[in-house]
């Protein structure tokens, strides 16, 4: 894989698995702070790497979900053919 799609998708998962958590930590202000700071580093990242990489994978989870953005990684399409869907 590309490395900044591989990346992205790995930052993406990581933003998609702590927005999931937030709602669980209701009681845990601390744990709440750390994955709110967690996500706003992924979304702010300014690296080509990370945080485009990040940006794209989340704009194609956003149009089309994950499972056929991961299908289109897997089957040799970037993220770019992810956002055309292809």
């Amino acid at each position: 894989l590309n490395l900044k799609v591989e990346e992205g998708l790995c930052q993406l998962l990581a933003y998609v698995w702590l927005d999931r958590q937030h709602g669980k930590l209701s009681r845990d202000a601390l744990q709440q702070r750390q994955a709110s700071y967690f996500s706003y580093q992924i979304r702010t990242d300014v690296s080509d790497v990370y945080g485009n990489g990040f940006r794209e994978a989340y704009e194609a989870f956003e149009m089309r979900g994950l499972t056929a953005v991961i299908n289109d990684v897997l089957s040799g399409a970037g993220l770019r053919d992810a956002l055309a869907g292809h």
